[in-house]
């Protein structure tokens, strides 16, 4: 049986998750937006700093792990279809307002 890592997000500044294909994001929380700030998660890695999903209440690090793998997976979609689905995102949640 495997162990589950529990996550204390108050506690810790940023967590570290490599995805299936070997890519490593330091993940954290920070509130994005001007006039209604949205608490989401931040994936970084070597090349830049990417504005993930919305918070969810990941309790364990396989949670969080399983939220970078769905995202990033979406993310190489839809830059292969030829879309770039952080500026379509930033431009609908209006974060520049």
């Amino acid at each position: 049986m495997t162990r589950r890592v529990p996550l204390y997000l108050a506690g810790q500044a940023a967590y570290l998750v490599t995805t299936s294909d070997r890519r490593m994001f330091r993940c954290s929380l920070e509130r994005v937006g001007k006039s209604k700030p949205e608490l989401r998660w931040i994936f970084r890695d070597t090349e830049r700093r990417y504005i993930g999903p919305p918070a969810v209440a990941a309790r364990y690090l396989d949670e969080l792990q399983a939220t970078v793998e769905a995202w990033w997976h979406d993310k190489k979609q839809n830059r292969h279809a030829g879309v770039d689905s952080s500026a379509q995102r930033a431009r609908l949640l209006s974060l520049d307002d």
